[in-house]
């Protein structure tokens, strides 16, 4: 398994995630958002240069900036 920024995930790839790198405010959005330590994610849709779109626990689906992306650890299997 590997750990790497959500942003580095293509369309279509998930993962679990496992650390959010922020300071205590945006963690604590994220989290409000259902980007808990263990939750699964996958890339919706991910063109261009706006933001990306996610799906968390497999209901909610999510615009997230790719700096915020960036801040968001998750583990895939290669």
């Amino acid at each position: 398994m590997t750990a790497r920024p959500l942003i580095m995930l293509n369309e279509g790839e998930s993962g679990k995630i496992v650390e959010i790198r922020s300071g205590r405010t945006l963690r604590q959005r994220m989290t409000e958002m259902g980007f808990d330590r263990g939750s699964l994610v996958k890339v919706i849709r991910k063109s261009g240069y706006g933001p990306i779109i996610v799906e968390v626990k497999g209901t909610c689906r999510i615009a997230l900036g790719r700096g915020e992306a960036l801040k968001v650890i998750v583990e895939t299997r290669d």
